[in-house]
């Protein structure tokens, strides 16, 4: 029964009780109708991330298509979220969306092309991985056993596929695809890569845990123990626990043998001296033999002289003067070579 009733100057019409409004407004937002206004925003925000949030424009786009959308702006949307999967590396999702949108052969071969081209795989490992895709939890296995083949582009791989599976909102799965280099002289065995990728993604529990599982293996040799201890001290830093970081830094520096554990090391010093903390920078890198590379001897001279009056560095320092005065005219000094004519001063 409609019923009106006076409110001010004017009429409200009322349905048992409820504005007739109100109901009209529920009625157009629960309609065909409103559902695609709904569907058409998402589009146009969608439309307007594109080049600066591509992850995201995918994600809107497909939340428009499951709002409903006319008939034009459907088609419009289903191809972009094509063509913004193959754009950015998405191969595994654009060539699974192509099929299903029945895309022409010229189009899905084109993925194919490129899938094989960046990540140096075959056709046989592509197809392993589309296949492989719906399969849920067993897909990092696969993934892991065609990345153990490809030594020249098995980061890449590594790094798309985990892009793939957040971008499906998989972190879980993504966090088990591995670089596995168990054999690799710079010590980048399956747990490291791991725990490196945990921490590059702020799961520093999950890091840790991992690492301290690790750390409880008979056959660790010395450069995937080094490398383990400098994660745990990158962590303690991430923490804000800079005493813990330096024992932990300490401790890597103990088992440094190569090349590479020294390079990471020689990289936690400076960031230590950068932060007020000389001494301790220099005691990660004391016993370390004096580097090629000019910019980290330049360091290596620096921080000796700086935080143990090294008398032999300070000489080498000298020689350089010249040179670093140079660099200083031409506006091509950072902070090194600036604390260096302070030292030399």
């Amino acid at each position: 029964m409609i019923e009106r009733f006076s409110n001010g100057g004017g009429r409200v019409l009322r349905l048992g009780g409820i504005p007739v409004l109100a109901i009209f407004g529920l009625l157009v937002w629960a309609s065909p109708e409103g559902i695609q206004a709904n569907g058409a925003g998402l589009f146009r925000k969608a439309y307007s991330l594109e080049t600066s949030n591509p992850e995201a424009a995918i994600q809107n786009y497909r939340a428009a298509l499951s709002s409903g959308l006319p008939a034009n702006l459907r088609r419009a949307a289903v191809w972009k979220v094509y063509f913004l999967y193959k754009r950015n590396h998405y191969y595994i999702q654009a060539y699974r969306y192509g099929n299903s949108i029945g895309a022409g052969g010229s189009h899905q071969s084109e993925i194919m092309r490129n899938a094989l081209h960046r990540w140096g795989i075959t056709s046989g490992d592509f197809n392993r991985l589309v296949q492989a895709w719906s399969g849920g939890s067993s897909f990092p296995d696969t993934a892991n056993s065609v990345i153990a083949k490809k030594s020249r582009k098995a980061t890449v791989l590594a790094a798309d596929l985990r892009r793939a599976l957040e971008l499906e909102g998989k972190a879980d799965l993504a966090s088990r695809i591995i670089v596995r280099r168990p054999n690799s002289k710079s010590g980048n065995d399956p747990d490291l890569e791991q725990a490196e990728y945990y921490y590059s993604q702020g799961d520093l529990k999950g890091a840790e845990e991992l690492l301290w599982k690790k750390s409880k293996s008979d056959d660790l040799s010395s450069v995937a123990r080094s490398r383990l201890l400098y994660l745990l001290g990158k962590i303690r830093l991430k923490q804000k626990n800079e005493a813990d970081a330096i024992r932990f830094y300490r401790l890597a520096a103990g088992y440094a043998t190569d090349q590479e554990s020294r390079r990471m090391l020689a990289l936690a010093s400076y960031r230590l001296y950068r932060n007020g903390k000389k001494d301790a920078a220099y005691e990660l890198i004391d016993q370390f033999p004096e580097p090629d590379e000019d910019r980290m001897r330049l360091y290596f001279l620096v921080v000796a002289v700086d935080a143990a009056d090294n008398q032999n560095a300070k000489r080498k320092l000298r020689s350089m003067e010249k040179e670093i005065k140079e660099r200083v005219r031409l506006g091509q000094a950072g902070f090194l070579e600036k604390r260096a004519m302070e030292l030399l001063r």
